[in-house]
């Protein structure tokens, strides 16, 4: 994934974070400026993904919703983990017990690239098959983890 498609992401979890939460247009719109203003003043090729996963987990916070129980977020950062299923699985979870009983709640799940691709390998083929199909098991460990009542945002960035 390419720095522009990831910042296109910052943009977008910006925009559902405000539309989740009911933020503040005015806050929402100061963030929008924030990040253009920084993309506009950024090096060449954009920013790389430890300042990315720090962004969002700014927007995070400044998207945080006073009734916490109607709106919940959570970072779950795989970055510097190796890849073991049951250890996604556990951790998934466990984020998921953090948003119980909220109505409305936002999974940021970070670094899933990293560990599917350590720093230094070349990303092939197969480590795309992988990532695909770690993302889908999440998605099902979610599913069958939430309350049906519930409305759960899985974002990958």
């Amino acid at each position: 994934m390419n720095a522009r498609t990831e910042t296109f992401d910052i943009k977008k979890l910006n925009n559902l974070l405000a539309w989740v939460t009911h933020s503040d247009p005015e806050i929402a719109g100061h963030v929008k400026c924030a990040i253009d203003f920084t993309l506009e003043n950024a090096m060449p090729g954009g920013p790389d993904e430890d300042t990315l996963i720090a962004s969002a987990e700014q927007l995070l916070r400044l998207h945080e919703h006073p009734l916490r129980d109607r709106f919940a977020f959570k970072l779950l950062d795989f970055r510097s983990e190796s890849f073991d299923p049951l250890f996604i699985r556990a951790n998934v979870r466990s984020a998921l017990q953090l948003l119980a009983g909220t109505h409305q709640a936002v999974l940021l799940v970070t670094g899933l690239r990293r560990m599917c691709c350590p720093p230094g390998r070349n990303w092939t083929q197969k480590r795309a098959e992988q990532y695909e199909q770690t993302k889908t098991y999440i998605e099902d460990v979610a599913a069958g983890s939430i309350h049906s009542s519930m409305r759960l945002h899985l974002l990958f960035l």
